[in-house]
Order: C-alpha cells, then structure tokens, then sequence
C-alpha cells in the first residue's frame, strides 16, 4: 500500500480546486488498478474545503464506489 504524504505531495497547493482535482485522479487511479493508497494529513493544515470538494466528494463521478474506496 502507498502512502502518500499530503504535506509533502501537495506541499505548493492544499487549497485549490485543481490540487483536489489532481488529489482525486491519484485516488481514483490507484483504487482502478486495485492498489491500496494511505493518505497522511499529519502536519498538514487544509485550508478549503474546496480541495476536500474535488478530491473527495467527486470520487462518485469517478464511478467508485464507497466499498472500492474503503477497500483499497
């Protein structure tokens, strides 16, 4: 299983729609292919809810589901 380190990977933009949008093509990829991904926040300050929106509100737009998104 990856972790992916948010403070790190999103170190230039943790705010924008666009980072939730690229946040949300990782999960989404990651869940496709049936590879488990672990988001870390530690140290990380999120501050929109925007981000959040597109990362991971929009998952369903991706078509997964909420058991693909807890199993992987």
């Amino acid at each position: 299983m990856e972790k992916l380190m948010m403070r790190d990977a999103f170190k230039d933009d943790y705010i924008t729609r666009q980072a939730g949008e690229r946040l949300r093509k990782v999960i989404a990829e990651k869940i496709r292919r049936k590879e488990g991904i672990h988001l870390d926040f530690r140290q990380l300050l999120i501050g929109s809810t925007s981000f959040f929106d597109e990362a991971i509100a929009k998952l369903a737009e991706e078509g997964l589901t909420p058991k693909d998104f807890n199993d992987w």
